[in-house]
Formats: C-alpha cells, structure tokens, sequence
C-alpha cells in the first residue's frame, strides 16, 4: 500500500509530556503522533480525520478496521500521569487521559477529542517543547523506541543526558517487568536504541553507571548523523554542520524544496547569506503561525551567531516582487527576523 504523504507533518510535544507516565503500543503510539500532528494544524483540541487517512498513514490496511477502533477507544481510556513541575499554582500531578472522546461517524470519519486538561501541552507552546517530522518515527517495529526517540530528540542540543534507571522504568511502566537490569537493558534499552540507530537521523551511545554492584543511571550521548561528503556538495552555498542540523530537524522533502526554490530565482547570486534565506523559505513551507514559536526554536547551531546577521534577505527590489496576496496570508516574518536577530546577535 502507498502511503499517503507524511513528509511535510510535524509533532510538536511538550517536554513534559515526553517526560510523563504512559503505556502506549506501538500502533497507539504512531496512531497519537498523527493526531498531534492535526491539532497542530487546525489549532483546536477536537479535530475530524477520515478512517482511510489513518489507514494510509498508519501503512494498515482497511481490514484492520476493528483493530484501529480498539486503539481509538484506548486512547480514550489509557491513563496519562504528568508532573507538572512549572513556577506556577498549576504545578502538581495531573492524571487524565489522552482523548475525552472518539465518535466513528457513517461518512467514514473520526471526530476526535483531545482531553482540555492537555491543551497547555499541546497547543500555542512558547517555549520548553521538542519538534520533529512525523515521518521520523513511522518505520519503528518496536515499542519502546518512540518513547526513547522522544527522550533522544529533546536532549539532541545539549548531546547528553543522563536518566536513572528507576525514572526509565516509571516512565516505560516498566516497574513490575524485567526485575534485572540484563533484561531491562536487553528486552527495552538496546531494542530501541539500535532501532534509532539504524532508522533515524540520530546516533546514540549508552554507558551503564553504578552504585555498588548495581547500575543506577544510564548516561546517553547523542549525535546527529554526519552527511555525506558527496550529500554536502549538493548544496555548496551551505556549511556542512548547517546541513547537518537542517536534515535532523526539518523534512527533508522542505529542505529539497526549499533549496530548489532558491536556486531557481533569477536572483539568487545577489543572495549573501543562504542559511538564512533557506530558514526563512522552510518556515514558509511547514506554516509556522506565529513569532512566538519561532521566536522559541531550538534547532540552530549554537556557534552560528553570525548565521542570520543580514537575515538571508534578498535585495529590496527583490522582496517588492513577492506576491502580495500570498502574503497577507502568511505570518509576520519581519517579526519573525527581528526576534532571530535578538536572538543571535553578539
């Protein structure tokens, strides 16, 4: 079966939703990351998706319609433990579920409800959140390695962190299995690790830390993914660690398209700073509605002060030639430049 398109959707999480208690399957977990992916889009917690899309995106066929449905009324019923630990009266433990409601409608849609009690974790997030393609995570074969995918992305900046062995196993709701850590590192830690390996953008490294004869804590270092030298001569105007951070963290199918859009414009040699010109152009493309969020974005290499000094702007004649009715539709991106130089400037 083809699968419908999945390239241009993003999952936008909380980091403390990642860092909440759940049990979720495999198919449970791919099935809410499509779902995050539409109230991203639509901005509202109860959204309708037809039953084909998420036979398509899910790479299911239509005879497993019983099974989806099961995993509908799972989400609906599966219980979410967050610690909230932010400066405000907010803060505590909330234990609530992940949808309020699923209705399977006789058109052959699903009109889905995402819990209230989540909106301030999913919804207008400024800050303290994790971003990735959806297509990053829909070739894992295993259960764990979203959760850890999860884990491994929200760190990927700062390259490491380190997790006790008794956080991992109440966030797995893995407590009362694999009582010795040979097993839980074999059954859990491993699968998933080498699956991200092998799958994803990502390279990652463990190392076992003991108290005594016990290991305690479980130190991870992650890396991107070097390009390759052949891969990096395909876009000459662009230092090879900015492609690096770019394919980790945006589509690649943006990126391709992006870059392809620029260097067709009849002016792109006047172009003075291509790094964040293609910025600007895939901020476009993935719809980011905001300044906020942008003003928030995490993925730009740290030692790129000077990457957005002249904020990849073409000249003026050249900017008077953009379409004005695509425009007005699009979000404010002299805002948008002005909160990248704020941020970035010396």
């Amino acid at each position: 079966m083809k699968r419908k398109k999945i390239e241009n959707k993003i999952v936008v999480k909380s980091n403390t939703i990642i860092d909440s208690t759940f049990n979720l399957g495999l198919v449970e977990q791919k099935l809410l990351s499509i779902c995050l992916c539409e109230i991203r889009e639509t901005h509202k917690n109860i959204f309708t998706i037809p039953l084909n899309d998420i036979y398509e995106l899910l790479d299911v066929s239509k005879n497993r319609h019983a099974e989806i449905r099961l995993i509908l009324e799972n989400l609906v019923k599966q219980e979410l433990i967050i610690k909230d630990k932010s400066p405000t009266k907010d803060a505590g433990t909330l234990i609530t579920h992940w949808f309020s409601s699923v209705k399977i409608q006789e058109d052959g849609t699903v009109k889905i409800a995402f819990d209230t009690q989540l909106l301030p974790y999913l919804l207008c997030l400024k800050n303290n959140f994790t971003l990735y393609s959806l297509d990053n995570i829909m070739g894992f074969k295993n259960k764990y390695t979203q959760r850890f995918y999860d884990f491994m992305k929200r760190f990927q900046k700062i390259g490491k962190t380190t997790m006790t062995v008794e956080q991992l196993r109440k966030q797995l709701c893995c407590e009362k299995q694999y009582s010795r850590f040979s097993n839980f590192e074999s059954r859990v830690i491993k699968p998933a690790i080498d699956e991200i390996n092998q799958l994803t953008e990502l390279a990652v490294e463990y190392e076992r830390m003991k108290e005594g004869r016990s290991v305690s804590k479980i130190e991870f270092k992650i890396h991107c993914k070097k390009l390759s030298e052949e891969y990096a001569t395909m876009y000459p105007e662009l230092k090879k660690h900015q492609l690096e951070y770019l394919f980790a963290n945006f589509p690649h199918s943006i990126i391709i398209d992006a870059y392809e859009k620029i260097r067709k414009n009849k002016r792109n040699s006047e172009i003075k700073n291509w790094y964040a010109y293609l910025l600007k152009i895939i901020t476009e493309e993935i719809q980011i509605e905001n300044a906020e969020f942008m003003e928030e974005f995490q993925f730009l290499p740290t030692d790129d002060k000077e990457t957005l000094k002249d904020g990849g702007k073409l000249p003026p004649s050249e900017e008077k030639e953009s379409l004005p009715e695509e425009e007005k539709k699009k979000p404010d991106f002299e805002m948008m430049k002005k909160n990248l130089l704020n941020q970035f400037k010396m």
